[in-house]
């Protein structure tokens, strides 16, 4: 996985969760694990991602295992840039 983009997701989902990562893995469970979200952040988080990236991401991409991990979102990202 790419660094840079890691980095980015994270200061993206700090931002918008207002938490902060630094003790969260790549690979561990975001959505009902550790944190817990609602549709409207979530869409706010794919919209700042977007926006961060500056990408379109498909709907179909945007499932509820998008937002399991950082790293599942990280895949998704990385197959548009």
């Amino acid at each position: 996985m790419n660094k840079k983009t890691n980095d980015k997701i994270r200061k993206v989902l700090e931002s918008e969760l207002n938490l902060d990562l630094s003790n969260i893995g790549d690979d561990e469970l975001l959505l009902g694990g550790k944190i817990v979200f609602d549709s409207i952040v979530s869409l706010r988080i794919v919209i700042s991602m977007e926006e961060a990236f500056n990408i379109s991401i498909d709907d179909d991409d945007i499932c509820d295992n998008f937002f399991e991990s950082i790293e599942n979102m990280e895949k998704v990202i990385e197959s548009y840039l």
